[in-house]
């Protein structure tokens, strides 16, 4: 049931439209009525089909209709427009074409669609033939358009003739709309209906677009108060002051504050300062912020730290002065010294020095001397750095490594480091021994190794044994291994095979098997199982099946289960345990009791109660009752008290004799 607004509109929409009648034949290079979302799909070539329909057609400069075709002429004049090499021509025959057909042959006239070498071509035909009909029988084209094989073509060519229709007869097309079913035609043609009436009767496009799809309403609802802003603004921002549903605020505002602002910015950030703190007063700021900046950014950036300083967000000063020193850095540059000392200057210089870095990193580095040492200049140095590199990388390096400051020394490195060792790896590779250890260092290493191994590994692997550093190489190594893992892991496997026993050839599988086990469990389970040894191997167990079992636990279980009794299914228990004690605590306190050494078994049941307890102690507490336990282990599991400390430390916890151990947690 439509509300009183809505029914008596039919005159009101008559009386507000004006009924612009647009010949058919100029109809083919302009198929982006209101309403059609994917029209644009339609048009191959907008400038051609628009010289096609501007030279194409024999009708009078007055707009006087032209003799059509009869059936056998019309389809005489296809067979010439398909024989047409060239795709101007026959864009042309099909603009003058769809517009000599007479409307009673429309049918006939769609059902050659079929024979049009190209999809673009058909719809835009059948859309023409359509609108052509529309003209004279707005009603029969919809009819016909209903029909078309496609489903979004005939809703799109539907809507396309009520827009025309609309134009020519509103109160007719109201009517019409008002009386069809709900669904998916009634709803485009309100949105078509309340995208008209915006301008000239907003109350009534709302009223509307209550009866429309979420999509359609969110944009009748920013249409109508962007046309309302731009006429009235207070009257405007009252109106939305009663608009209720929170969906449609934020629909609203972001329109409503850009149209006012653009006329008076100082009314609309007296509106934007008056709504309350929230996601929809920081996305107003947001929008006044950019109108306004694009012709005072001065302004632009007072009313941005003027809103920064009511949001807990912040981030819009940065934002309006890294837009304008990205124009006019030294006026940016100026207004942020201006500043008082405090956080707002320095972010307002760390925003103008990555402004200003797209233009000239070399200068925009300076400013950076500006800034006390904080979270802002760390940032500030990591952008300069990237967009330096971008430039010149070795003109970055040489900057970064001559900066006074060790923590700002280290930053920079660390963002040239990722940028160079992507770009260029073999470069960065060269200067790695060159460099004296530390933090930037490691971080240029491991950017290297990760980088080179996508795209060479042999080269990278090359690179990374003749590395001097032991420490280096380690890194290199397993970063290599570990990115090897997501594509050839058997060649990661067979390359570590040839490394001596010790702690970098253990670090790089514990680095490789988890990456491994990402992409194929099968596989890396039988590496883990059939290659490895001793602790390197209870180390990859543990790797293994932690990752496994967060995307399949069932079949990490089965796999540990096929591993043979003793320490290595212990290992793979306790890993399950581990993985599973959060997710599914009762699951996991069966791997705990599949445990067969008493201390190792002990030591994970109460880790797993412990944790369980603390998230579900009904559960967990339900769970002791019916355990398999002996009952002073049971009584000693009551007995912890919050902490999970025991009020028997010398107590019995074994469950099949054994005792417990409070330090044996493999955890």
């Amino acid at each position: 049931m439509v509300g009183l607004g809505i029914t008596l509109f039919a005159a009101g929409v008559a009386a507000g439209l004006l009924a612009a009648r647009t010949p058919a034949r100029q109809f083919y290079g302009l198929v982006t009525p209101v309403g059609r979302a994917d029209a644009s799909r339609l048009v191959a070539s907008p400038g051609d089909l628009e010289s096609a329909t501007d030279t194409g057609s024999e009708a009078t400069d007055d707009g006087d209709a032209l003799e059509p075709f009869d059936l056998e002429t019309a389809r005489h004049k296809l067979d010439e427009a398909l024989a047409a090499t060239a795709r101007s021509k026959r864009h042309e025959l099909l603009a003058d074409l769809c517009v000599r057909i007479a409307p009673e042959d429309t049918a006939t006239a769609l059902t050659w669609t079929d024979q049009l070498p190209t999809n673009s071509q058909r719809e835009l035909f059948a859309d023409c033939l359509l609108r052509h009909l529309a003209d004279v029988d707005p009603q029969a084209a919809i009819l016909h358009a209903e029909r078309l094989p496609n489903r979004a073509w005939a809703l799109g060519a539907s809507t396309m003739v009520f827009h025309a229709w609309v134009e020519e007869d509103p109160e007719a097309a109201t009517a019409w709309a008002m009386a069809q079913p709900k669904g998916a035609l009634r709803g485009e043609a309100l949105a078509v209906l309340a995208g008209a009436l915006a301008e000239e009767s907003p109350e009534r496009a709302l009223a509307l677009a209550g009866e429309v799809s979420p999509e359609q309403k969110d944009g009748i609802i920013g249409r109508v108060f962007e046309q309302w802003a731009d006429e009235d603004p207070e009257t405007a921002a009252a109106r939305f002051a009663d608009v209720s549903d929170p969906v449609s605020r934020f629909a609203a505002v972001s329109p409503l504050v850009e149209a006012w602002a653009r006329a008076d910015a100082a009314g609309a950030a007296a509106f934007v300062k008056g709504l309350p703190r929230g996601r929809l007063a920081r996305i107003a700021a947001e929008r006044l912020v950019t109108t306004v900046g694009e012709h005072d950014p001065a302004a632009a950036a007072d009313l941005a730290r003027e809103a920064d300083s009511l949001s807990a967000g912040g981030g819009l000063l940065s934002t309006a002065l890294s837009t304008w020193s990205g124009t006019d850095p030294e006026a940016a540059l100026a207004w942020a010294r201006a500043l008082p000392q405090g956080r707002d200057r320095q972010d307002a210089l760390g925003a103008v020095a990555t402004g200003a870095a797209d233009q000239d990193p070399a200068k925009s580095a300076v400013l950076l001397d500006d800034m006390t040492p904080g979270p802002a200049k760390e940032q500030a140095v990591s952008m300069v750095a990237m967009r330096y590199a971008e430039l010149d990388i070795h003109k970055a390096l040489l900057w970064a490594s001559g900066l006074k400051s060790a923590p700002d020394r280290a930053t920079a490195m660390t963002a040239l480091a990722r940028e160079w060792a992507y770009t260029d790896p073999k470069a960065a590779a060269s200067t790695v021994d060159q460099l004296p250890p530390g933090d930037s260092v490691a971080v240029l290493v491991d950017s290297v190794a990760e980088s080179w191994a996508r795209q060479d590994p042999a080269a990278a692997t090359a690179w990374a044994d003749s590395l001097t550093n032991d420490r280096m190489r380690a890194d290199a190594i397993s970063t290599i291994c570990r990115t090897w893992g997501e594509t050839e892991p058997w060649e990661a496997a067979r390359y570590l095979e040839r490394l001596p026993d010790g702690a970098t050839k253990s670090d790089a599988i514990d680095q490789l098997v988890p990456r491994w086990s990402l992409y194929d469990p099968v596989a890396a389970a039988s590496y883990v199982r059939d290659s490895l040894s001793g602790d390197t191997q209870a180390q990859a167990i543990r790797g293994l099946v932690a990752q496994w079992s967060s995307t399949d636990a069932a079949a990490a279980g089965l796999w540990v289960e096929s591993l043979p009794q003793g320490g290595m299914r212990d290992l793979g228990y306790e890993a399950l345990c581990r993985s599973l004690a959060v997710e599914d605590p009762r699951l996991s306190m069966q791997w705990a009791l599949a445990i067969r050494e008493p201390h190792a078994k002990d030591a994970a049941i109460r880790v797993v109660f412990e944790g369980w307890q603390s998230l579900n102690p009904e559960t967990a507490s339900a769970w002791l009752e019916s355990a398999p336990l002996a009952e002073a282990t049971k009584a000693a599991f009551r007995a912890l008290d919050a902490e999970g400390e025991s009020a028997d430390d010398g107590g019995a916890f074994a469950g099949d004799g054994g005792c417990f151990c409070p330090c044996a947690d493999p955890f």
